[in-house]
């Protein structure tokens, strides 16, 4: 089970919350009914839009009921976004606003339940805000899902760093491999924890479905694909990372996604790094270099890159049907 640690200011004492294996959703359970066995924590929801009170009574009397039953808990803060929003996200005035009610959080419920805190969820649903300019597919998903980001970021910001904030992203409309790599790219959620309902593989730290999350076993798989830039991709590259992802996943191959920036970070317990040769950077070869030195192999789709450990997609596939066969 993972853990969190809360350290407080100097003065106070280190708090430590276990982050809780399964979350139940109260808004899903009959009033009054006890909370079903397996689940160690309960998700909170609470009202931070634009037009809201900020009182959150009813949410501190249920905290209060939850913590002295030992259960931890899960808040879930509704600011609206983003179709709610009146501006659109450029508006300074309306950041202000929504920042004001993470703040009243963080001096009212964080401070009151700190100790049995296992984090605050900022959004739920698909990345998509409206963009200004006329821009086509797939760069328009990538635009707006980067736009949604950066905003959660300077949210994200206005919390105390000991808050384990996190994002729930939507992905069940995004049917290509490379997209959702993209959107689920952790060089830009900065302090923003990921729980996805699709494609869990492609680097979100958890799974959500109506009231549970379940740690990622990432530790489990031992073959990964090297995410380039965005910038680095031309559209016959964006189609070829499409096409392998389903070959692996034919072939029943288990893969995670490591942005090409967080190779030397992510790459521990990986037996192979599949990468596109032609979209490598020069800092991204030398990273390659040490998972080679490490003991790695580097699968390579396209030419080669004269490492000392790598071979080319096409021996590897034969070697998994090798193995099944």
């Amino acid at each position: 089970m993972s853990r969190l640690h809360i350290e407080e200011d100097d003065d106070e004492e280190i708090v430590e919350v276990r982050f809780p294996k399964a979350i139940f959703n109260l808004e899903t359970a009959v009033q009054g009914e006890p909370v079903p066995e397996g689940f160690d924590a309960v998700r909170i929801p609470i009202d931070g839009r634009l037009q809201a009170d900020l009182s959150w009574k009813e949410a501190h009397a249920q905290a209060l009921i939850y913590a002295e039953r030992g259960l931890s808990l899960f808040w879930d803060i509704d600011l609206g976004l983003f179709n709610q929003l009146c501006q659109p996200i450029s508006n300074q005035s309306q950041f202000l606003s929504l920042s004001l009610s993470l703040e009243h959080f963080r001096d009212t419920l964080w401070k009151d339940f700190r100790s049995c805190t296992a984090g605050l969820c900022l959004y739920r649903g698909a990345l998509e805000v409206p963009l200004e300019q006329d821009i086509s597919p797939p760069r328009s998903t990538l635009y707006s899902s980067r736009a949604a980001a950066e905003y959660l970021n300077l949210l994200v910001s206005r919390l105390p760093d000991t808050l384990k904030c996190f994002a729930l992203i939507d992905l069940q409309r995004v049917v290509e491999p490379y997209l959702a790599a993209q959107i689920l790219n952790k060089e830009f959620y900065k302090r923003l924890h990921l729980a996805v309902n699709k494609w869990s593989e492609f680097g979100a730290d958890f799974l959500w479905d109506s009231h549970l999350f379940f740690i990622q076993p990432s530790d489990l798989i031992k073959t990964a694909i090297c995410l380039p830039s965005s910038s680095q991709m031309t559209e016959e590259d964006f189609y070829s990372f499409n096409k392998i992802f389903m070959q692996l996943e034919s072939q029943q191959v288990a893969v995670r996604v490591i942005p090409e920036a967080m190779l030397t970070m992510e790459w521990g317990g990986l037996d192979y790094l599949m990468t596109q040769s032609n979209t490598v950077t020069s800092e991204g070869r030398r990273k390659l270099c040490g998972f080679c030195a490490a003991g790695g192999t580097v699968v390579v789709i396209g030419s080669s890159l004269g490492l000392s450990q790598e071979m080319p997609i096409t021996e590897f596939i034969r070697s998994v049907e090798c193995l099944k066969s």
